[in-house]
C-alpha cells in the first residue's frame, strides 16, 4: 500500500492531491526439485488518484502483468530456460489499452572443475514485441512516454567464477574448516 498527499495551489487555493496505491503480488514455484524449476505468478497494482479542487481530473490506473518461468537442467553440465511476461496497461485518460509480452529462453552448458566456466545462448523479446513505456498523471497533464529500445536479440557469453568454493570437503574449496586439525 501507498498512500502519497500533495497540495499545489490554484489561483491561490490550495488543491489537495490524494493518491492512493495497492500492489498485489503472487508467486508459485516449486522448491523441492533438482532438475524442473517452475515459477509463475503475477501482480495487479490499482491505483487512484483524487484532487480536492479540479475533480475531472481524478483517474483510477489498473496495471496487471504476469510471468511464467520453466528451467530443466537434464545434468549438471546443461541447463535450459524459457520465461515469459506479460503486461497489461489500463487507464480512463488514455485513448488506449496496452499490452506487452515479452518471451526469453536460455541454453546454458557448464565447463571446467566445479562447473566454474560457463557458456550461455540467450535470446530475448523473441516475439519482438517489447516497448519502453512510462505512463504518469501530474496536476494537469497526462504523460505516456516510450523510448526506443534494443529489440529482439541474442547473446553468447561465457562467464567464470573466480572463487574457489567446490562440494564439502574438497581440497582447496576455500570453505572455513572446523573441527579438529589434522
Amino acid at each position: 500500500e501507498t498512500w502519497n498527499k500533495g497540495l499545489s495551489p490554484v489561483n491561490g487555493v490550495d488543491n489537495i492531491n490524494n493518491t492512493l496505491s495497492h500492489q498485489l503480488e503472487l508467486t508459485f514455484s516449486n522448491l523441492n526439485s533438482d532438475r524442473w524449476d517452475l515459477r509463475w505468478g503475477g501482480t495487479a497494482e490499482l491505483s487512484s488518484t483524487k484532487y480536492s479542487l479540479n475533480k475531472e481530473l481524478n483517474n483510477n490506473y489498473n496495471n496487471y502483468s504476469g510471468f511464467a518461468r520453466i528451467g530443466f537442467r537434464p545434468s549438471d553440465n546443461w541447463n535450459f530456460m524459457l520465461s515469459g511476461d506479460i503486461t497489461y496497461y489500463t487507464a480512463r485518460s488514455f485513448n488506449d489499452p496496452l499490452t506487452i509480452s515479452l518471451l526469453k529462453a536460455e541454453v546454458t552448458r557448464y565447463i571446467f572443475k566445479n562447473q566454474r566456466g560457463a557458456i550461455s545462448l540467450n535470446g530475448f523479446d523473441l516475439l519482438d514485441k517489447n516497448k519502453a513505456l512510462l505512463r504518469t498523471s501530474q496536476l494537469n497533464s497526462l504523460i505516456e512516454q516510450r523510448s526506443n529500445i534494443i529489440g529482439r536479440y541474442v547473446m553468447l557469453s561465457f562467464s567464470y567464477k573466480l572463487n574457489r568454493a567446490g562440494r564439502k570437503g574438497d581440497p582447496g574449496a576455500g570453505g572455513i574448516r572446523i573441527g579438529p586439525g589434522r
